[in-house]
């Protein structure tokens, strides 16, 4: 599937999103959880990938191999490992005293089970994995 990476696209996105994990048989349980994954990989790939007057594509592919759910994402912006972020996140403090950034990266690792990146050329490729 393969859109323009604008927030105003992104309910459509999540919409087909949806329907794919539906065609690949993934329980209500697992696509909730997986879904809130996608969505925040998404929104910062919208926000963060290309500045604003440059819109490019974001594109999304699901698989399902034996029992695990393969979810590669690809955008053409500024390159960026989230798979890497070892940011740490003092969780004695609250949302408020918390500093601004990183707490996305560390959501979506919570949420799947393994998180891949890798850079061809000039494409991001974020590759989310969870078993199901």
């Amino acid at each position: 599937m393969r859109y323009e990476a604008k927030l105003s696209h992104l309910s459509r996105i999540l919409d087909d999103s949806d329907k794919e994990l539906e065609r690949l048989q993934i329980s209500q349980a697992e696509k909730e959880k997986f879904r809130l994954a996608l969505e925040e990989a998404i929104v910062n790939i919208m926000h963060y990938a290309y500045p604003e007057k440059d819109q490019k594509p974001l594109e999304i592919v699901f698989k399902k191999e034996k029992e695990l759910l393969i979810v590669e994402i690809r955008d053409w912006g500024v390159a960026f490992d989230p798979s890497a972020s070892s940011k740490k996140v003092d969780e004695s403090l609250s949302l408020e005293e918390r500093p601004i950034g990183g707490l996305g990266i560390i959501f979506i690792k919570k949420m799947v089970d393994k998180m891949q990146y890798r850079r061809d050329k000039d494409c991001n490729e974020l590759i989310l994995i969870k078993k199901i």
